[in-house]
């Protein structure tokens, strides 16, 4: 089922934060006829982080925004494989080719650079439907006034719009203007705690210790590798991103 673009009231809409939550909340404004800026208090050339998945309730939407998964470098899942913590022989896999055949769509991995990006491009092309949305960088935004909607820029600047939306991650102002108190980000009870980072395939390949994970010829067709040790709670999780 494709997802047409309804042009009914036309709104000027101002969001705060230029990462993957406001920019796409941008395309999808866009898209329906709304005047969008955002304003991002970094020059938005610092994205960083490893890499993300895009399930199949995700890339419905991206797929029907323009997105070519392959174009943009992602890479599609085929194979979900459990591997022993000790012995890392593979315990069980998940087919990845059933996503389409029940969802419609497939699971794609992706680096976050690279879906941020193509996020960053579709917001401001001049080409597809709605109005091109205007980015404001380095501007830092102090403070939210919900009853104008305004927001108070570093500068002393007061802009207002119809509808202000906050995407400025965990330390947004916007928080305590919806909430009415301070919410102050903190762990979670369990304290799960999550270290990423990424290694170059060539790094992998170049070593007689690590060659089989990148060159092994049943590795190859394992999109994902979950090591889970369940006595100790800790797992490694590891997949391609970027092809």
């Amino acid at each position: 089922m494709g997802l047409t673009c309804h042009r009914k009231m036309s709104l000027h809409i101002i969001i705060v934060g230029a990462g993957i939550a406001g920019l796409s909340a941008a395309v999808s404004l866009r898209r329906t006829g709304h005047r969008v800026e955002i304003y991002e208090r970094t020059s938005a050339n610092n994205e960083v982080g490893a890499a993300i998945t895009v399930p199949p309730n995700a890339s419905r939407f991206l797929l029907e925004w323009g997105l070519d998964p392959v174009a943009e470098r992602f890479v599609k899942a085929d194979e979900m494989a459990f591997l022993d913590p000790l012995t890392l022989n593979t315990l069980f896999a998940v087919p990845q080719e059933q996503n389409r055949a029940r969802y419609g769509y497939d699971l794609w991995l992706s680096h976050r650079v690279d879906l941020h990006a193509w996020f960053r491009r579709k917001a401001t092309a001049v080409e597809g439907p709605g109005t091109p949305v205007v980015l404001h960088l380095q501007r830092a935004v102090v403070r939210y006034d919900p009853a104008t909607p305004s927001i108070t820029l570093a500068d002393g600047g007061v802009l207002s719009a119809d509808l202000v939306v906050g995407a400025d991650g965990v330390h947004s102002l916007a928080t305590e203007v919806v909430l009415g108190c301070k919410i102050e980000p903190s762990p979670s009870a369990y304290y799960n705690t999550c270290f990423r980072f990424l290694i170059p395939a060539a790094s992998l390949a170049e070593d007689p210790e690590t060659r089989w994970w990148h060159e092994d010829e049943h590795s190859r067709k394992v999109s994902m590798r979950i090591i889970t040790h369940n006595a100790t709670s800790r797992r490694i999780v590891s997949y391609p991103c970027r092809e």
